[in-house]
């Protein structure tokens, strides 16, 4: 089972924290099981934006950084 290292970079200091995930499973599906809305952030992979987190699947141990999380109001 892979897992996702996801850096939280808008923190203070970043928070590093480790999910496993089924191969497979889109960026979309793994940040809902960790109660974050795709829609409302901003993340990179290999310093890259991922642009549509729902085509984005996770098959090996997969590094993403969080750079914001968006409010709305």
């Amino acid at each position: 089972m892979p897992s996702l290292k996801v850096i939280h970079s808008y923190e203070i200091p970043p928070r590093i924290e480790v999910v496993e995930v089924k191969k497979g499973e889109t960026l979309a599906e793994a940040l809902y099981k960790m109660n974050i809305k795709y829609d409302a952030v901003i993340v990179a992979h290999e310093k890259e934006i991922v642009s549509d987190p729902k085509s984005f699947r996770i098959e090996k141990d997969t590094i993403i950084e969080i750079l914001e999380i968006l409010d709305g109001g």
